[in-house]
């Protein structure tokens, strides 16, 4: 295997940035006559993550195989592969770490029956850059010898375990968080000390909260640990170097704020943290380690900050990444040497998210991620020293970003006078006039929230003529604690009410035409998308459901999460108890005027497939039209690329039936780089 550092396969947008950066390539770029075949958009990427080793000597890639993926380790000037490790079929790199110079620690994980997307198994392996001395260092599977691999055995655990820092007094020893797999989310967990060499661990420290993330400063001492107890209240203890004990800082369920902590100053002294407010979007705060006093250093007046920016060597926080509402950047010192590198690379790559993955440990070379809402995302090496980037690879290769969809921010206000945010998604060339809509209401609901950026879904139904509305109406994260809560127990009510106000709005804009819209989500998006069709007969022409929750009292006994102590506090608070009936489609199938698709995973835990089948027989009583899908091996959405095929296909024959975009291919104009 050899991977091409040179730009033959560049998106336009590549092409243009790697000329702004000193880089010259060539080739001829065709306007599509048609949209992308939808394999394309649903296809497994070529690259997930790429990484650089701390000398700069190495790179490695996560990279799809059949049935699984490997982790391919690269030349970083040449290109040429060195090594590989694949820890088997079906598993998964969920992510991995350069340990040392040679070495790299691992995550695996698996795609279990009923899962959407592969979940992490807690298992921690570890392998040499040529990909020699792979070995299981924790896990179940560590007793068990993989046919057609060259895993070690080792001492086979029923433990849950996570990396939270690779230390830096000496090669191959990291942080680990180890939590008995039968016992997670309910007992806190041991914090180890981990030698990548031979897997030999040494308890530090015990978690003073489940549920917990942990914080280690840039001597890799552990100071902060952060979790949710059986209550949904957020605690935050800290220690101090060289102490033994916890002390906690704060308890949401004593103050009613929510502390995070994200990182430390350059100089050690302070910490930044993340803090809610009564009314609004979250700070970020700077407290004095020494004293404890607390100093408000940003806040956006309308939407929370997104996460912290670190240094390149990962020990300090320099700035905040922003929502404006499309993605920005803020320093707390602006004329900070790599503040500077951070200004220069978003000049040059202007229009685009940027991220850093990793850089080497003088901070002379970084893997850089670049994305759009109409670019999949691209890898650049980016030289700090001579400011010239080198292409590695693209996600959605097959994808050109100048024939996607863009998408756009918009406002409005709700029938109570709240202030909504949007995006709506135009097809490619469209004027926003008298278009074909599909309303789309995110999942979760709750902290949930719809941003900017490359969606395949969106861009299926964009590319084939129709508009998609997002919205983030109460309860979505985002815009601060006050804006989740508002959406506490406001499932078919004010959240609702959010999405036809919405819906409403583009009416009165010209966007949308009155007699072609239809409403489709997954999971509560499901759930909305049914109540809507419901609550308002006359607004839609059809209605989609993906994985939904129709029937809330009979979900809340047999969600998955609901035999968890903290999982039942959280359905009390956030869904309630009383008048579930009012507010549940399956009860008010009658009140369907509409055509309605359902689809479903036969071994979803989230949403169990008796949801769909209930609301599919109670729709069939009430003489709706209704068709249905349903997926054998899939869970709460599906993994297998020719299920989502028939699935996306499925549903746009239903939109083209009940709302037809009546789009119809282009004629084919060649254009140049």
């Amino acid at each position: 295997m050899r991977f091409c550092f040179s730009p033959v396969s560049l998106s336009p947008t590549a092409l243009l940035l790697v000329a702004m950066l000193g880089l010259t390539c060539d080739r001829a770029i065709a306007a599509a006559a048609t949209p992308p075949p939808l394999e394309h958009f649903l296809e497994r990427d070529a690259f997930v993550d790429v990484k650089i080793s701390p000398d700069g000597r190495h790179l490695a890639a996560s990279v799809p195989v059949e049935r699984g993926s490997a982790l391919v380790m690269l030349n970083t000037e040449t290109g040429e592969k060195q090594g590989h490790f694949y820890a088997g079929k079906e598993l998964e790199i969920d992510d991995f770490w350069w340990a040392s110079n040679d070495r790299l620690l691992i995550s695996a994980a698996q795609r279990f029956l009923g899962d959407e997307a592969p979940t992490p198994t807690g298992e921690i392996f570890a392998t040499d850059v040529d990909g020699g001395r792979s070995t299981p260092l924790i896990g179940y599977r560590a007793g068990q010898r993989s046919t057609g691999t060259h895993l070690k055995v080792r001492e086979s655990e029923r433990v849950w375990a996570s990396p939270i820092a690779i230390l830096p007094e000496s090669e191959g020893v990291a942080l680990v968080q180890v939590e008995p797999m039968l016992s997670r989310a309910t007992l806190p967990a041991t914090i180890e000390r981990l030698d990548i060499e031979h897997g030999r661990r040494v308890k530090l420290a015990t978690s003073p909260v489940i549920r917990a993330d942990f914080l280690t400063d840039a001597e890799g001492n552990l100071r902060f640990a952060q979790g949710r107890n059986v209550n949904n209240e957020l605690e935050l203890h800290h220690r101090g170097p060289g102490e033994d004990e916890w002390t906690l800082i704060n308890h949401e369920g004593q103050t009613g704020q929510e502390l995070f902590a994200w990182g430390f100053t350059p100089d050690g002294r302070g910490v930044y943290l993340q803090a809610s407010r009564e009314d609004g979007p979250d700070a970020v705060e700077l407290m004095d380690l020494a004293t404890g006093e607390r100093t408000e250093v940003y806040r956006h007046e309308r939407h929370d900050p997104v996460g912290p920016i670190r240094s390149l060597d990962g020990d300090s926080v320099i700035g905040v990444r922003e929502r404006n509402p499309l993605p920005g950047v803020h320093f707390f010192d602006p004329e900070h040497p790599e503040a500077l590198l951070w200004r220069s690379l978003l000049t040059a790559f202007e229009g685009h998210e940027v991220a850093v993955t990793s850089a080497t440990a003088d901070g002379s070379v970084a893997v850089v991620f670049v994305r759009s809402d109409r670019n999949p995302g691209e890898y650049f090496l980016f030289d700090r020293e001579s400011k010239h980037a080198r292409h590695f690879g693209s996600r959605g290769a097959k994808l050109d970003p100048e024939h996607m969809a863009s998408t756009r921010a918009v406002q409005f206000r709700t029938r109570d006078g709240l202030a909504m945010d949007g995006w709506l998604t135009l097809p490619p060339g469209a004027a926003a006039k008298d278009l074909p809509l599909v309303v789309h209401p995110h999942g979760g609901p709750f902290g949930v929230q719809d941003i900017w950026g490359f969606n395949p879904g969106l861009q299926i139904l964009a590319t084939r003529g129709y508009a998609v509305l997002q919205v983030n109406f109460r309860g979505s994260g985002g815009y601060g604690k006050d804006f989740v809560l508002a959406g506490y127990k406001q499932w078919g009510r004010a959240m609702q009410d959010d999405l036809t106000d919405a819906t409403r709005w583009a009416i009165e804009e010209g966007i949308a035409d009155v007699r072609r819209i239809c409403i489709y989500g997954a999971s509560y998006g499901a759930y909305a998308s049914l109540m809507g069709a419901a609550r308002e007969p006359d607004l839609y022409a059809c209605a989609a459901g993906d994985v939904g929750v129709y029937d809330l009292e009979a979900w809340s006994q047999r969600v998955d999460f609901q035999q968890l102590r903290w999982g039942r506090n959280y359905l009390r608070d956030a869904i309630g108890t009383e008048g579930l009936e009012q507010v549940s489609p399956v009860h008010l199938a009658a009140s369907i005027k509409v055509p309605v698709f359902l689809a479903a995973g036969e071994n979803d835990r989230r949403a169990p497939v008796q949801q769909t089948e209930r609301m599919e027989e109670a729709l069939e009583r009430a003489e709706v039209p209704v068709q249905s899908l349903y997926f054998r091996g899939e869970g709460h959405g599906y993994y297998s690329t020719e299920n989502k095929l028939k699935f996306y296909s499925e549903l746009l024959a239903f939109f083209d039936q009940h709302i037809g975009s009546g789009w119809e291919p282009a004629e084919t104009t060649p254009s140049g780089p």
